[in-house]
């Protein structure tokens, strides 16, 4: 029965698997952790839709952490500040903003940030 169990388990398991690579798009690049991030920037731009901010604020979530700041347009704008999987800057949604020159050099100095987000913050610091 055992053995039986097992033998069931992984004609599971690749019936899964096939199924999946059946559904997957072919000519997509994305992987597995890649979709991870790009979910946990889709949460929180979700969850935080209707509240708009009114400063910079770093969420964490799970083991990553989120930036919000209010975007030029008024929106709420979520940039992950450690990514793992290329693209190595993931913000959503798309827009302009600006950021205080002691909050992202507390980030840099805290290591919060990875080397690519660090260049693309550092050029939204506001001038004034």
């Amino acid at each position: 029965m055992h053995r039986a169990h097992q033998r069931g388990t992984v004609v599971a398991f690749f019936a899964t698997a096939t199924l999946l690579l059946a559904c997957s798009d072919p000519d997509a690049r994305e992987t597995p952790g890649e979709k991870a991030e790009w979910s946990v920037l889709q949460g929180v731009e979700y969850q935080h839709r209707a509240s708009p901010l009114g400063e910079p604020v770093v969420l964490g979530v799970g083991e990553r952490e989120v930036l919000g700041v209010r975007g030029l347009d008024g929106q709420n704008i979520w940039v992950l500040l450690k990514p793992s999987a290329p693209p190595f800057y993931k913000q959503m949604p798309q827009g302009n903003y600006t950021l205080p020159a002691d909050l992202v050099d507390q980030l840099i100095r805290q290591r919060r940030v990875s080397y690519t987000v660090e260049q693309v913050l550092a050029s939204h610091i506001s001038r004034e």
